[in-house]
């Protein structure tokens, strides 16, 4: 990991407790976002940059009560927020793993993975596609999505100032171009004032 990437790490860590109290996500905006995964009973989804967990009750609920989340993040103390939400004794269906995502196996494991309010901050977003992409299996699915607007994500990471203030998240366009290049094929998208997403396919043999 750079030193950028470390010093990232390292914000998000002290942020990690009083994370749940400062932050607000839209329960319904959440479901739709869970929605664009298109899950199926059984299946494999990787929740990357999952923060202390938001997504993994919305996520648990479109897997219709089976499958399995990995749930995914740099952060040490972000994880620990959310697995103390979601004891692994309690819940056997999701999996805790502290990674960077650029440092992940490429081995097509997952029927699904979602970046939810997470994009801006990897620090180099083609090559974190091409690695999210190789991990997916043929006919899976990734989205990348914030439950704000494009315009307010970016306001706030330039307010915020310090290591997150080049923080981006870029546009449809620009995504749509990182998906091609990592061999997937963009199957809708929103930007509007108060949804992002962009959701891709690995396409099938």
């Amino acid at each position: 990991m750079t030193s950028m990437g470390s010093r990232r790490r390292d914000l998000f860590d002290e942020l990690a407790e009083e994370w749940d109290g400062a932050t607000s996500h839209d329960p319904v905006k959440l479901e739709y976002i869970a929605g664009l995964l298109a899950l199926e009973a059984g299946q494999h989804v990787l929740d990357a940059g999952c923060g202390t967990g938001v997504m993994i009750p919305h996520l648990r609920r479109h897997l219709g009560g089976s499958g399995i989340i990995t749930a995914l993040d740099f952060s040490g103390r972000m994880l620990a927020v959310a697995e103390a939400k979601y004891p692994p004794a309690d819940n056997p269906d999701v999996r805790f793993v502290v990674r960077d995502v650029n440092g992940m196996a490429s081995d097509r494991e997952f029927d699904a993975i979602l970046c939810y309010s997470c994009f801006p901050h990897f620090p180099d977003q083609p090559a974190a596609v091409k690695t999210l992409a190789a991990a997916l299996k043929e006919g899976g699915r990734l989205v990348i999505a914030h439950s704000q607007s494009r315009r307010a994500i970016n306001d706030l990471h330039r307010e915020a100032g310090g290591i997150l203030r080049g923080d981006y998240l870029p546009t449809v366009a620009e995504i749509t171009g990182m998906m091609g290049s990592a061999g997937l094929r963009v199957t809708g998208s929103v930007d509007d004032e108060g949804l992002f997403a962009v959701r891709a396919e690995r396409p099938s043999a």
